[in-house]
Order: structure tokens, then C-alpha cells, then sequence
């Protein structure tokens, strides 16, 4: 087997399946719509004819099995039903899960699920029809076999449906041995096949055909009471694109961050030299400019939309409510929001968590709902956008809400928060992050409101990111998380700590405070706090965090944020703002609390870089305690 070839299919075949997901969940709401059938008819009979002609023959027969469910859909021999809707959905789990043992280099073998799902598949029957035949001609574009494609294959799937009475095959176009390129196809057929299926079968047959504009398909019914028009099939050439490895993208990443490195290094050697000559210093912006413009180039190849991710949870939550005997909508606003593709798949598990906790603890029971005057059906939304060179994703459900004195009791209780702590309610909500916290009357099989939140934050903060809540009792629960559109580069305020250097993220500073000392209340050995516009602010000491000798008299302070809190850090000084390459702690030393990596700076040292939102857990254990 062409391992090349094998590798393309699962990834279409992955890359296929949350499609047919999304539309038959979009079809059980639509039934009459048949552009969302011909769409999953068309993906199943695409996966199904790449599956045979890479040699996944059990894989292909279990995918036949479905798209002639599928005709029998498109010819409304077979009405749409959540029944229906089901049944399709457990073959995507099994064609999914036998693609997983594909990629895996296991063997396959037909399994009870498979042998299961497959007799629910054929129990849909429909009525059969009397014998007609047909006379096809087909003639295949030059290019076919640059395709992948085989129309051997089609002639003996046209086999399948019945007796193929006469096959002629056309050779005018065959060119002399000398000219002969083993690459182009040069014959056509003539068909004729007697067959109870009907016309619309034969032409899915030749469906992918419609995409190619120099091939043609014209079927003639044959039956004496059916009139000699013929029905040609046509079509477009769709957009090309080349398929990257994603290592590749990476390793292409890596070289313009040390171009950035490279840059600012020039920056620093030549600025005398800039200052006095204007050629230099319009060289040196000419090339600035370059590397901004190549870097935003190689970012866009690595973006993705996040409907990517997005398609899979009508899916998930639709499971999850009928398990739970509620009715939720959800709604998915802004899946065309591009993000970058790491960032992208990292968000699976945290939304997902998320979207558990909404569906069974956020939103109450249809009996419930009416009770409080509210529409039976739940609502949760699902909302990426684009703000100030972040994305935002927010997660709006209208269920019971959460209270934040129920939270404040229950931190009291587990001693992770002072009775006397004064904290808004912004600020006990975001007590749901810490290990273990929970409010839940009961912990389900399916989650725990506020079990595991922990995780989510945590994954997040591995994102860069931030995570706020908002809510209002009796109204609904706001998620709101703030993320950069890469990991690989950030625009930083480069600030220093005694003889250290120091990089806090540009987008987490609201801005520099220079306090007048009775303003300033200290609150432990390495916090205080800062009276600032009527509200009392946290300071987190830094040097004495990372234990560093510095001045340390907090003189100059840093307002910070990490979504929802605010917070200062005491510096020394602030040197300028950069763009930064981040390298990783984690990967090349190891993780290390209140910092999210590192950075090489114009003259060659290094600075740590601050992860402000693992500094705002540090600070609210620390008022808590």
C-alpha cells in the first residue's frame, strides 16, 4: 500500500468527518434541504471510493453500505428522522474509529459494532423498483489518472447495480506508441446497463465528474415510454491548494523567529551608526518592514479557521442533552475567525469541558425552565471574534447562572479563602480555577460545575491566554477567554529587576504607576496593596518572588491583567518595548511558576517572560490565605 496515498486519506478522512457530522446535525433541523443531503452523500461517496482505491476494502464496503442509505435519502425513499439521524451518526463513529486502527497499522477485521451498525443501516428498506436500462457515455478527462482517479472502478461500481448488458470501448483518440504519454487517458466508453435502480442512483455514480470541465457523462433512459433526452453532466474546476506537513510550518516558524532575533541584534550593533547616517537607518526600517511582512506571511499559512473545532460540538452537546433529558441550542457565531492551527487544536478539550459543565449543570430541566418564565430550550452560544490583534472566544449560556456567595461560603468552608476576605464578585468567581473547587449539589458522570475548571485554566494559560466569568443568578454564565493569534511571537515591555531582565506581554498592561508611598498598604511579605482611583489594587513584589536583589521599594509599578483581575508589579525600571521569539521553559529546563517562558534579546542575553495570569492565582491563594 502507497503509504504517501494512505497518509492523504486519513487526513481528508479526518478532516471529512466533522463536515458529515455538522451536516446531518444540520439536516435533522432541515429535512427537506437537499443541497445538506447531495453535501453528505457527496463525502461519504468521496471517502468510500478513496478507501477502495488505496485498498481499505473493508473500510470501503461498510462506507457502501451507507451512501446507498444515502440514495435511498436523496430519493425520499427514506424520510429524515432523529431515528435516522442516529444511525448515520454511529457509522461515522465506526468508519472514524476504523480509520484510527488504519492510521494506528492495525489490522482491519469486521467487528460487532461494525456487523451491528451496518443491519441497523439495511433495515432502512425501500421500495424496489421495476428493470430499466440505460445507455451511459463516458468520457473521462485526459487528466484522470493525475486525479487519483480510476474509471475502471465507476464501470464495475456501475456493475454493482445490475447487468451490464454492453460495454464498448471508443480508441480514436489512442496515439501513436511513440507519442503515447503513460500519464494521459485516451479512451471513453459506451454503456448500457439494466438495473432497478432509478437515474438519479446512476448519476451518483458519477458525481465527482460534475467537478471536472473536460469530461463528460451523458446517461439515456432506454425504457420505451421514457423520451430519448439526454441528461449531460457538468461542472467547475474547484480552487487547487498543496498540502503542507505541519512540521514544516513549524520549522519555517522557527527561522523567522530567529530572523526577529537576528534583527534586533542588528538594531542594537548599528545604532550609532543609524543615528548619524539616514541610509542606514532607511535601510535598516526597509528591512524591519521585510521581516514583519515575511512573518505575517508564514503566520497566515498556519492559520485555520475555528469552525475546525466548532463543527464538533452541536454534536456533543446534542448528546449530552438527551442524556441529561434537556433541550439545548446551540449556536455557533463567527467560525470563520482564524486562529493559528496549534492554538486551534489545543482549544478541543477546554471547550468541550466547558460546554459539559453549561449543559448539565448551567441549564435547567424543560420544568424547570418554564417555572422561572423561560423558554423550555436552553440557549448557549458559542462567539469567536477578533479584537486588538487578539481573538476572543466567549461561551454565553441563559441557565440557572452561578451565585458568587454560594462560592464564597464553600471557599470559607474549604479554607482556601479568609470569612473577612473583601473580594468583588468578579473576583470569588475566579475561585472556580483552583484545584478541586466545586459548587455542584451533585457530581455527575458528566461533570461537576466548577470540577476540573482548573484544567481548563490551566490549558489556557499554556495558550497564553486568559480566562474570565461573569454571571448572573437566574440569568446565565459568560466564559470569556482572551488568546493571541500565535504562540511563537509576542510584543513585549522589556522591564528590569537589579541586575535582571524582564519581559511582561504588551497586551496584559493597562498601564505604569509611579505611587505616592501612603497609597501603599503592605499585606504579607511579598504583597500589597495599592489604594488606585477608590479601589484597592494587589502588588506583587517580583524580585522578592524570583529572589533577586533589587531596589524593591515599589516606586514604579506595572498595572497588569489577566482577563478579569487587576493587579501591579513592582520594577525597577522599563528599558523599551520588543518584539520577542518565546522559547519555551518547559521543553528546554522546566516549568517554572510565574513564568511563561524565554526570549534572547538585540544584544544576545536573555530575558524570562512573565505569565501574568499564572502571577494572579499566586496573588488570590495568597489574599485568600
Amino acid at each position: 500500500m502507497n503509504r504517501e496515498l494512505l497518509a492523504t486519506f486519513i487526513e481528508e478522512a479526518n478532516e471529512g468527518f466533522p463536515i458529515l457530522e455538522e451536516n446531518l446535525l444540520a439536516l435533522e433541523d432541515s429535512p427537506e434541504d437537499q443541497e445538506l443531503i447531495n453535501a453528505i452523500f457527496r463525502t461519504v461517496h468521496s471517502l468510500k471510493g478513496s478507501a477502495g482505491l488505496i485498498g481499505l476494502t473493508v473500510l470501503g464496503d461498510f462506507l457502501h453500505h451507507m451512501e446507498e442509505l444515502l440514495h435511498k435519502v436523496r430519493a425520499r425513499q427514506v424520510e429524515v428522522t432523529t431515528e435516522l439521524i442516529n444511525i448515520l451518526l454511529q457509522g461515522i463513529d465506526v468508519a472514524r474509529d476504523m480509520v484510527a486502527r488504519i492510521e494506528a497499522g492495525e489490522d482491519l477485521e469486521v467487528g460487532q459494532t461494525q456487523r451491528a451498525v451496518e443491519h441497523l443501516i439495511k433495515s432502512f428498506q425501500a421500495p424496489a423498483g421495476g428493470g430499466r436500462s440505460f445507455r451511459i457515455e463516458f468520457r473521462p478527462s485526459p487528466e484522470t489518472f493525475a486525479t487519483g482517479a480510476d474509471p475502471l472502478m465507476l464501470i464495475g461500481e456501475l456493475a454493482e447495480m445490475g447487468e451490464l448488458t454492453a460495454v464498448e470501448v471508443q480508441t480514436d483518440g489512442l496515439p501513436t506508441l511513440a507519442e503515447l504519454d503513460p500519464y494521459r487517458l485516451y479512451l471513453s466508453w459506451t454503456i448500457e446497463l439494466r438495473t432497478d435502480q432509478d437515474l438519479q442512483r446512476i448519476k451518483d455514480v458519477f458525481i465527482f465528474v460534475e467537478a471536472d470541465p473536460d469530461a463528460s457523462v451523458i446517461i439515456t433512459p432506454l425504457a420505451e415510454d421514457v423520451a430519448k433526452a439526454k441528461t449531460p453532466l457538468a461542472g467547475r474546476l474547484l480552487e487547487h491548494s498543496v498540502r503542507v506537513p505541519t512540521t514544516k510550518l513549524d520549522a519555517l516558524m522557527n527561522q523567522v523567529g530567529q530572523l526577529v532575533i537576528a534583527r534586533a541584534r542588528m538594531a542594537d550593533a548599528v545604532l550609532g551608526a543609524a543615528a548619524a547616517s539616514p541610509e542606514v537607518m532607511a535601510a535598516l526600517e526597509e528591512l524591519d518592514q521585510g521581516i514583519r511582512d515575511l512573518q505575517d506571511l508564514v503566520m497566515s499559512t498556519r492559520m485555520v479557521p475555528i469552525a475546525t473545532i466548532f463543527n464538533r460540538f452541536p454534536r456533543i452537546v446534542r448528546e449530552l442533552a438527551l442524556d441529561r433529558g434537556k433541550e439545548v441550542r446551540l449556536e455557533l457565531r463567527g467560525s470563520d475567525t482564524e486562529l493559528d492551527k496549534t492554538v486551534v487544536e489545543r482549544l478541543m478539550d477546554p471547550i468541550t469541558h466547558m460546554l459539559r459543565n453549561a449543559v448539565d449543570h448551567g441549564i435547567e430541566t424543560p420544568d424547570e425552565r418554564r417555572l422561572a418564565g423561560k423558554d423550555p430550550t436552553g440557549t448557549i452560544i458559542l462567539h469567536a471574534y477578533q479584537k486588538e490583534g487578539n481573538i476572543v472566544l466567549e461561551m454565553v449560556d441563559d441557565g440557572a447562572g452561578i451565585d458568587p456567595n454560594r462560592v464564597r461560603e464553600t471557599a470559607v468552608k474549604k479554607g482556601l479563602l479568609d470569612e473577612g476576605a473583601a473580594l468583588r464578585d468578579e473576583e470569588v468567581l475566579q475561585l472556580l480555577f483552583l484545584p478541586g473547587f466545586s459548587t455542584a449539589k451533585e457530581v455527575t458522570d458528566i461533570s461537576g460545575r466548577g470540577v476540573g475548571l482548573d484544567v481548563v485554566k490551566e490549558n489556557i494559560n499554556q495558550l497564553r491566554g486568559t480566562i474570565e466569568i461573569l454571571s448572573s443568578p437566574g440569568k446565565g454564565t459568560t466564559f470569556r477567554i482572551l488568546l493571541p493569534l500565535t504562540l511563537a511571537i509576542l510584543d513585549g515591555m522589556i522591564i528590569r529587576l537589579g541586575e535582571e531582565r524582564f519581559v511582561i506581554p504588551l497586551s496584559a498592561i493597562l498601564e505604569f504607576i509611579w505611587p505616592d508611598p501612603k497609597d501603599l498598604k503592605p499585606l504579607g511579605s511579598d504583597v500589597a496593596l495599592l489604594r488606585l482611583r477608590g479601589e484597592y489594587v494587589p502588588v506583587l513584589s517580583l524580585a522578592r518572588l524570583f529572589n533577586i536583589s533589587s531596589r524593591d521599594d515599589n516606586n514604579l509599578l506595572v498595572l497588569v491583567h489577566d482577563g478579569s483581575r487587576r493587579f501591579c508589579l513592582a520594577v525597577d525600571d522599563i528599558l523599551g518595548q520588543q518584539q520577542i521569539v518565546i522559547k519555551s521553559l518547559r521543553d528546554n529546563y522546566r516549568h517554572v511558576d510565574g513564568l511563561a517562558g524565554a526570549t534572547i534579546l538585540g544584544d544576545g542575553g536573555v530575558a524570562m517572560i512573565v505569565d501574568v495570569s499564572s502571577l494572579s492565582r499566586l496573588i488570590l491563594r495568597g489574599v485568600g490565605q
